[in-house]
């Protein structure tokens, strides 16, 4: 934020460049659809939530794998 309590985005710069203005749309569109996400899972149950820390790393990875792959005992 400024000190005059405005949001310094890349956008309020951007204006001030002479753009081709599908350049500018494109901008907005993509910060209007990150700010319109909205992740609920009783509102949305289709959702995907993932806890932060096994978010993507090698070792969630290897573990899921190795999951998937477990042989269950039979008989």
């Amino acid at each position: 934020m400024t000190s005059t309590g405005q949001l310094n985005l890349q956008i309020n710069f951007m204006r001030n460049k002479e753009l081709p203005p599908m350049v500018l749309r494109d901008v907005v569109l993509k910060l209007e659809s990150n700010f319109l996400r909205d992740y609920d899972e009783i509102e949305y149950p289709s959702d995907v939530f993932v806890p932060m820390d096994e978010f993507s790393t090698l070792r969630t990875k290897l573990k899921n794998f190795l999951r998937q792959w477990k042989v269950q005992p039979t008989g």
